[in-house]
């Protein structure tokens, strides 16, 4: 009880140290909370992309520290600092107008993105400006291993350049070393941009990740092909292609009777475990798995969205297909299976 007693007591003075340590990075003006849960809500929605993503805090006098693994709890306190920045991962998209006629050029890549039914963020810069921000996933939506694939920054500089060009937007109002610097960073949303004195805010738009259409995404790969690094991205590319071709009937019967199920009884937890490994290893992309669940009558698409990526591996291990033996045990086994069908032995 002793040792107890004093983990509460270092940890209240931890937390006490932090908010003195914050408020005088601060100079004793720090924001509300709800700014800070804002942030961290758009920095976790990019790390769930790209679990190595660094990032690198800026003070008001303009100094910033080394880039830091976001994972880490060393730094608590700068992950509260005037700014954030972090450094732009592969399958990202960075439109950053501050040049030109601003709004003009604002309003065609807007309306050429919606044209394309593209999911993306756009916010104030906090300076004079404008940030659009767009995320790549292949057809199959699974946008991390895209972000680990080779040359995957090649095709975001071409997926980069092709919009401006349908947009009809001149290269030079737009900030191009975010895009072809290796190692350039930006800023999070919800950061202070010191030159402008205002925070980088978010606007309402259809957020998230791009999963690019089929007939689009082989365009893209064409637009590439002359690169260097296509051959090996090619590689890397087949087993998204590979497995989207792979979809159709190969979930097992039983796995098919029990997504028929779905709103018309309420399954147990292991079901849905069921289905979603079942899913996710036959091709299936997050957004098709939690789409099939929206018929069920305790559907919350938070909740839901969560547990599929904790099952397909976003926030931990990835779960594997159960064994016939196990839907057996469980009740999924309703005896339709073929021997030819089964999935997993």
């Amino acid at each position: 009880m002793i040792s107890i007693a004093q983990d509460l007591q270092e940890i209240k003075l931890k937390k006490l140290e932090d908010k003195i340590k914050i408020e005088k990075m601060w100079m004793g003006r720090v924001p509300p909370d709800r700014l800070f849960e804002k942030r961290f809500k758009y920095l976790n929605f990019v790390r769930r992309i790209y679990p190595e993503l660094e990032l690198q805090s800026e003070f008001l006098d303009g100094r910033r520290t080394k880039l830091y693994p976001y994972d880490s709890f060393d730094y608590y306190v700068e992950l509260h600092a005037p700014a954030v920045h972090y450094r732009v991962i592969p399958n990202e998209i960075v439109i950053d107008l501050d040049e030109g006629d601003v709004k003009t050029n604002l309003i065609r890549i807007i309306d050429t993105l919606n044209k394309l039914n593209a999911k993306y963020f756009l916010g104030h810069s906090g300076n004079r400006g404008y940030h659009i921000h767009v995320f790549l996933a292949p057809p199959n939506g699974d946008a991390s291993e895209l972000a680990e694939a080779k040359g995957c920054k090649k095709l975001s500089q071409t997926v980069f350049e092709w919009i401006l060009e349908m947009a009809k937007v001149d290269v030079a109002d737009v900030d191009q070393k975010i895009m072809f610097s290796k190692n350039h960073t930006i800023r999070s949303f919800y950061s202070l941009n010191l030159k402008g004195k205002k925070f980088k805010t978010m606007a309402k738009t259809d957020r998230g990740i791009w999963v690019v259409p089929s007939a689009l995404w082989n365009r893209f790969l064409e637009m590439v092909k002359d690169s260097m690094e296509l051959e090996s991205f090619e590689e890397e590319i087949k087993k998204y292609n590979n497995s989207v071709r792979r979809r159709n009937g190969r979930l097992r019967p039983c796995i098919q009777n029990a997504i028929k199920r779905i709103g018309k009884e309420e399954l147990d937890h292991k079901t849905r475990v069921a289905i979603v490994t079942e899913m996710y290893h036959n091709g299936y992309s997050i957004e098709d798995i939690v789409n099939v669940f929206r018929n069920s009558p305790d559907f919350d698409e938070n909740i839901t969205r969560y547990q599929v990526e904790h099952i397909t591996g976003k926030l931990g291990k990835v779960y594997k297909p159960f064994r016939c033996s196990t839907l057996k045990k469980i009740g999924v086994c309703d005896l339709s299976c073929s021997p030819k069908s089964k999935g997993a032995t």
